[in-house]
């Protein structure tokens, strides 16, 4: 009987011990590996939230950029327009020296400067049907300020026998003149108001085309 329960002690040990072994496998074979997974998962979840962080600000940065290189590429077609010649070289305009054709070949060259290489297909075509919708407006601008340059001249002279005295810089002169006794001849008068009507409508049509430019194109994307 003695012996019977050395033997069953024996044997409830072994058991215990069979346990413990038992526990220690399953911790090692499930308990741990689930940890680690979890552990896993907890960090691949913090790496895509900054993932997705970092495109946000990518994409916030692309676009700023892109932004910052439409404004220049806006900037550099406006002067198609022929203003910085006129106001930076004292040129004196004259509507013939910037036609609609020669306006849209300066803003085809700009185009070709400014690749937008990270732009969209979408905002590439966008650009460029913005800028081929100019043609008909620009076409508009020039035949309008030509005619109105072309019949100046009869205008004059129909308001001169109205008796309809032109603004011009010339009525000034032409008192101060007067109030030295020198007198300016009706002929002259006539052609310093058409000079001068002229060279305001030559102004008003460089105007108008930078102003079409700059609204067709629009501040941004």
């Amino acid at each position: 009987m003695q012996k019977f329960d050395i033997y069953l002690s024996r044997i409830s040990q072994l058991v215990q011990i069979g346990l413990f072994a038992t526990t220690l496998l399953t911790i090692y074979y499930t308990v741990i590996p689930l940890y680690k997974s979890a552990q896993l998962e907890e960090s691949l979840a913090r790496k895509e939230t900054e993932y997705e962080l970092l495109n946000v600000r990518a994409k916030e940065i692309l676009e700023k950029v892109n932004s910052w290189e439409y404004r220049g590429f806006r900037q550099v077609a406006s002067e198609c327009s022929g203003v910085p010649d006129i106001l930076f070289k004292n040129k004196k305009p004259k509507i013939g020296d910037r036609p609609p054709a020669e306006v849209s070949a300066c803003l085809q060259e700009t185009l070709v400067k400014f690749k937008f290489t990270d732009l969209t297909s979408e905002k590439k075509f966008e650009i460029y049907t913005r800028v081929s919708a100019l043609r008909p407006a620009l076409e508009s601008i020039y035949q309008k300020h030509l005619n109105l340059y072309d019949d100046y001249p009869s205008k004059i002279d129909q308001d001169l026998r109205d008796g309809k005295i032109p603004s011009s810089a010339i009525n000034d002169i032409d008192k101060l003149l007067g109030d030295l006794g020198y007198r300016v001849g009706d002929n002259q008068k006539r052609d310093s108001y058409i000079y001068s009507g002229r060279l305001d409508i030559t102004y008003q049509y460089f105007s108008e085309v930078g102003e079409a430019i700059r609204s067709a194109l629009g501040e941004k994307l």
